[in-house]
């Protein structure tokens, strides 16, 4: 989150000139570009988790499973593009990408194989549950014409995010004599995929160094709640995205 919080203020401080040199007649590159693509790289920082529950059949009785399955900051890839259609209004479109690895947490209760209602506790890991994130942002724009060598664009709409989780679908429990205790042997994982539809809204400031090239800082939130089921049917409600920040490069057109 400090990562975002400070591109953040970096995005702002940059802002500032272009507001004070609202009155002060734009370029005339600035006018004449109709359009940009973008290329960026950065961070989606976001921390969250979601948890899953499930239970199965041992021992004649029930036993019951629990996962937590944090999700930590991911290295993000993005592009897209704009076009200006009125005035400074436009509509953009970006496709970005996160992917990262993390590991669930497991507690689970499992029956003695002997005696009813004495559950023996199993805590383990399940590690490499890979998640990728890719998305499509569409955007209405605002594109205030370019003060000296700074533009800035903000944009907001609706967001199409795809999430990909490899989830624990089975648990192997393993005892010995004198059965009363009991220890994860391993866990069966099954990746899942769902999209869902969601927000965003950011913004991106430029610094020219030619007139058709530049580099610039993107801000972006975005959110969609995605709801994966599993294969004996169970669904799981997960948060997708989150803060974005990246930079990178501008081409106008």
């Amino acid at each position: 989150m400090r990562t975002v919080t400070a591109c953040v203020l970096f995005v702002l401080s940059l802002a500032v000139p272009c507001a004070a040199q609202s009155a002060a007649p734009s370029t005339r590159s600035g006018q004449a570009h109709r359009g940009y693509v973008t290329v960026n790289a950065g961070s989606q920082p976001t921390s969250r988790s979601f948890s899953d529950h499930f239970t199965f059949e041992q021992n004649v009785e029930t036993a019951t499973v629990d996962l937590r399955y944090p999700v930590k900051a991911a290295i993000l890839f993005d592009g897209g593009g704009g076009i200006r259609l009125w005035r400074q209004f436009g509509v953009g479109l970006s496709v970005s990408r996160t992917a990262h690895d993390n590991a669930a947490s497991i507690e689970a209760k499992s029956p003695h194989p002997f005696f009813f209602n004495q559950p023996r506790a199993v805590t383990g890991t399940a590690a490499a549950l890979t998640r990728t994130e890719t998305a499509a942002h569409l955007q209405i724009l605002y594109m205030r014409p370019q003060t000296g060598h700074l533009r800035l664009t903000l944009g907001a709409g609706p967001s199409l995010i795809n999430l990909e989780q490899k989830l624990v679908t089975a648990l192997h429990i393993t005892d010995e004599y004198p059965y009363d205790t009991a220890s994860l042997g391993s866990a069966d994982t099954g990746r899942k995929r769902k999209s869902a539809i969601g927000f965003n809204a950011g913004a991106d400031v430029t610094w020219m160094f030619t007139r058709h090239i530049g580099a610039g800082v993107l801000v972006r939130f975005t959110q969609a709640h995605v709801k994966l089921t599993t294969s004996d049917s169970r669904t799981i409600g997960i948060d997708a995205g989150g803060a974005q920040a990246g930079a990178g490069l501008r081409f106008f057109f």
